[in-house]
């Protein structure tokens, strides 16, 4: 009986555990939360973006920038747009190229057709306290907007907006130094999307263990009485 007793107490725990395993479901959240564009800027030749700052460790899933989407769903770049990433020490940590015309990335609809077309990293970045981030996007040209200024937005949870940056040095992405004084809550063309975690309630087989505990303990209080 005894042997019986733990061979069943050992599946209702390996049962329980498996369903406790994911305790959590991904998602994913904008870095910068925009919900109205201001006025458009002229970017041919530049690389910009803006900087930040974190409170608490997060993942970077995806980078995005800003577009128009199509009929076809395709977005309106006259040229490919790269994006990158780069902490304070001015290390590149990961980049990716939305190709003109593309239609296989996300779009997220700000306002109307207006929004950002998003690309999945291969590899989620960490970020993380302690030092300040730059995201900045190159722009060679081409005759759909960019950039915007005069913004509304809000960051993700431990987010902290930094400064507009822009660079006019060479043709090739690099990162940003020249804090713009004019337009400080401008630029806003790059972006990234965030992980996001969301407790799941406590798994159906909790109950199922917790009533064969108190049916074992049952059985043992019979067998000594």
């Amino acid at each position: 009986m005894k042997k019986l007793l733990l061979s069943a107490l050992s599946a209702l725990t390996v049962l329980f555990a498996t369903n406790v395993s994911a305790s959590t479901l991904t998602d994913t959240e904008a870095g910068m939360a925009v919900t109205g564009f201001g006025d458009p800027l002229g970017n041919s030749g530049f690389t910009v973006g803006w900087t930040f700052n974190l409170t608490e460790t997060r993942t970077i899933s995806h980078f995005g920038i800003y577009g128009s989407q199509l009929s076809d769903g395709s977005n309106n770049f006259d040229l490919d747009r790269e994006i990158g990433l780069w902490d304070e020490a001015g290390n590149l940590l990961t980049s990716v190229t939305i190709p003109a015309g593309a239609s296989g990335a996300e779009f997220e609809a700000i306002v109307a057709d207006r929004g950002f077309f998003y690309s999945v990293l291969g590899t989620g970045v960490s970020v993380g306290p302690g030092q300040e981030y730059t995201i900045a996007a190159r722009y060679d040209g081409g005759s759909a907007p960019g950039t915007f200024y005069n913004n509304t937005f809000s960051m993700a949870s431990g987010v902290v907006y930094g400064n507009s940056v822009f660079d006019s040095a060479g043709a090739a992405l690099s990162k940003p130094t020249t804090v713009d004084t004019t337009y400080p809550d401008g630029w806003v063309g790059p972006n990234f999307r965030l992980e996001t975690t969301t407790p799941i309630p406590l798994p159906a087989a909790l109950p199922m263990l917790l009533a064969a505990l108190g049916g074992f303990g049952l059985v043992a209080r019979r067998r000594n009485s």
